[in-house]
């Protein structure tokens, strides 16, 4: 099966992975028809998400969202808030819109969330064998002195 939410859908947010309102309602099927200011009322309350927590919210044209560069969507009108949603909020999200195409979204986003856990512990555990190994030569000690530590 092809993924629904693909890695180029995901943005990074304030240092954190997130997918925006627009994609996300595009990717679970809701109608056209439907408004997306009140989708994404209806989303946030039935999930009880917070923001600043579940979510970020840009305008049109902003640059910045806490200092960090977001792509605007070019088919979105002027002053329409884009919601930039955190891979927990569209799990739950994709659950509560009770779907096959919205609980597909959610396995999708646990095995996401499981696959970068598993790679920073991979980088942790390199990351202390390679101090270890530093240690264990004495290199460490020696950069220390010659950064001004004793």
């Amino acid at each position: 099966m092809n993924e629904i939410i693909k890695a180029s859908d995901i943005n990074v947010v304030t240092g954190i992975e997130t997918i925006d309102s627009f994609t996300l309602k595009d990717k679970l099927g809701i109608s056209e028809n439907t408004k997306h200011s009140t989708w994404v009322t209806r989303a946030i309350t039935r999930a009880r998400l917070v923001e600043g927590t579940d979510y970020v919210t840009s305008t049109f044209g902003e640059q910045k969202v806490s200092g960090c560069q977001l792509g605007t969507r070019l088919d979105t009108p002027d002053n329409t808030v884009t919601y930039h949603f955190t891979l927990d909020a569209v799990e739950m999200i994709g659950m509560l819109t009770d779907s096959d195409v919205g609980h597909t979204i959610r396995k999708e986003m646990q095995g996401y969330k499981k696959a970068y856990l598993m790679n920073v512990q991979h980088q942790l555990e390199n990351q202390g064998n390679i101090i270890k190994t530093l240690s264990s030569t004495g290199s460490i000690s020696s950069q220390a002195k010659n950064a001004g530590y004793r």
